[in-house]
């Protein structure tokens, strides 16, 4: 799949990143030398994946445990993620 080249100021949010193919995805993101940012219900996993793929991948990942299914969430997302965005310039 085509992408654009992984720069360190960015990163590639991905949903559903805790299991399956999500997490799959974040791998093959995570190869290509992209941070990521992992959302899902289930923070714990995200961490753990996170730092397995920082460590192997020398790359950088943010969690955001957020269950997308309810709107609230969903309203908050952008917030959050635009708090991280300060972050991923000095990354």
């Amino acid at each position: 799949m085509s992408l654009p080249e992984p720069t360190s100021s960015s990163a590639a949010l991905v949903t559903g990143a805790s299991a399956g193919i999500g997490a799959e995805i974040c791998r093959e993101l995570a190869r290509r030398g992209h941070n990521l940012v992992l959302v899902a219900r289930r923070k714990d996993r995200l961490d753990e994946l996170g730092s397995e793929l920082a460590a192997e991948y020398g790359i950088r990942a943010e969690s955001i445990g957020a269950d997308l299914g309810k709107a609230a969430s969903r309203q908050r997302l952008p917030g959050r993620v635009q708090s991280l965005a300060s972050t991923l310039r000095s990354w």
